[in-house]
């Protein structure tokens, strides 16, 4: 049935009109259609937008990635390799006797003396050596023979006794091959073979007796294996061919302490301070002297 007025505006209509023609309201199926009301609160929905959101997620972590990667490259390139130790530093622990040089006079090294070759901490108390082993006294010596008694010759016979032989004379020194044995005896020291050692150091002197560097390097290396009377007499033999070695009256200081010779040391220190006052540790071994001299 036709709707005879706007349910609208409630004005008159005509029959079958599709507006009225007061307010324009559009007349379906007799009743004015109102337009739709959109739901409060209510988006449009836009399934294309959570994809777009997910692919430039996916895109930006892709990017992240990528550059932590070239990051961590440029810091691999920047970065130097690491220098290991030489060996030879890694010797046991053997470490040579080195003089320090003043400012302004730098000393000439002694023959022989390789670099790195350090000596003993200064200021400090030395190691205690093992007790040295006991030793059977000497025998009294025998009673000299008198020339009756030489073998070959009587004393009824008469005549003159015969003639001693001639002495062999003492073979001429070798300074080369001491030298080369010197050098072997600081390899064998490195490398830890303080006996060996020893053994080269006491050829180098058989070679060359003026050798001051080799009888300094064998008392260094009796001392350290606890030989210390043996140390003593190779230090004193390499002062009295170099009485202006410093460095070896510091040895014979260490070695005369280790075996309780506190006025013996302090004179050693002493000496070696007054011979080379600009050495780092003068002031440290003055001390040790002072302290040594009051026991």
């Amino acid at each position: 049935m036709t709707q005879s007025t706007c349910p609208k505006c409630g004005a008159a209509l005509r029959e079958n009109a599709l507006f009225c023609a007061s307010c324009g309201a559009r007349i379906i199926e007799g009743a004015a259609a109102a337009p739709a009301a959109a739901e409060p609160g209510a988006s449009p929905k836009a399934p294309g937008n959570r994809r777009t959101l997910i692919w430039a997620l996916a895109g930006g972590g892709v990017l992240l990635v990528l550059l932590v990667v070239a990051l961590i490259l440029i810091a691999g390139q920047k970065k130097g390799p690491t220098t290991s130790a030489p060996p030879s530093q890694a010797a046991s622990g053997w470490k040579p006797d080195v003089g320090q040089a003043p400012p302004a006079k730098p000393p000439t090294p002694a023959p022989g003396q390789p670099a790195g070759w350090q000596p003993d901490q200064p200021g400090q108390a030395p190691p205690a050596a093992p007790a040295p082993p006991v030793q059977a006294p000497p025998a009294a010596p025998a009673p000299p023979a008198q020339a009756q008694t030489r073998p070959g010759w009587r004393p009824d016979a008469g005549g003159a006794p015969p003639q001693a032989p001639a002495t062999a004379p003492a073979p001429a020194a070798d300074p080369a091959a001491s030298d080369r044995l010197n050098q072997e005896g600081l390899r064998l020291a490195q490398a830890g073979k303080l006996q060996e050692a020893a053994q080269a150091f006491e050829r180098a002197t058989q070679a060359n007796p003026q050798n001051a560097q080799a009888w300094n390097n064998l008392g260094l290396a009796l001392r350290k294996l606890g030989q210390l009377q043996q140390a003593i007499k190779a230090y004193r033999q390499a002062i009295k061919i170099r009485p202006e070695h410093a460095l070896t009256y510091k040895n014979l200081g260490y070695a005369l302490e280790q075996i309780k010779d506190w006025r013996g040391a302090a004179q050693a220190y002493r000496k070696y301070v007054e011979l080379e006052p600009w050495a780092s540790d003068a002031a440290a071994v003055k001390k040790r002297a002072q302290l040594l001299q009051n026991k």
